[in-house]
């Protein structure tokens, strides 16, 4: 006998995306269940693709610096150049900020 009329599991609203299918309980980071998920690496699935998508634009980042620089036109080039530095200023600034 159950100790709610519906636990939380069957009416879909625990878990990381409520309402899913095949939403549960979420496992606690030390779960052999999770871990075995994870697969042979021990690394999440989220994680592997989070270094996926950030190696593709680091990819498109470096396609573009090269197109520029084989353009040959130099206003292009300075211009790259210029807007490189001024963000990775911009953002050495925003990363001091207290959050």
């Amino acid at each position: 006998m159950l100790s709610e009329p519906f636990p939380p599991v069957l009416l879909g609203v625990v878990g990381r995306h409520a309402g899913a299918a095949g939403a549960g309980p979420r496992a606690s980071p030390g779960d052999p269940d999770r871990r075995a998920a994870a697969g042979a690496g021990g690394r999440a699935k989220g994680a592997t693709m989070r270094r996926l998508v950030s190696s593709l634009y680091r990819l498109a980042r470096l396609a573009n610096d090269l197109t520029t620089l084989a353009s040959g036109n130099p206003k292009r080039i300075a211009r790259r150049l210029k807007n490189k530095l001024v963000g990775r200023k911009l953002i050495s600034k925003v990363w001091k900020w207290p959050f």
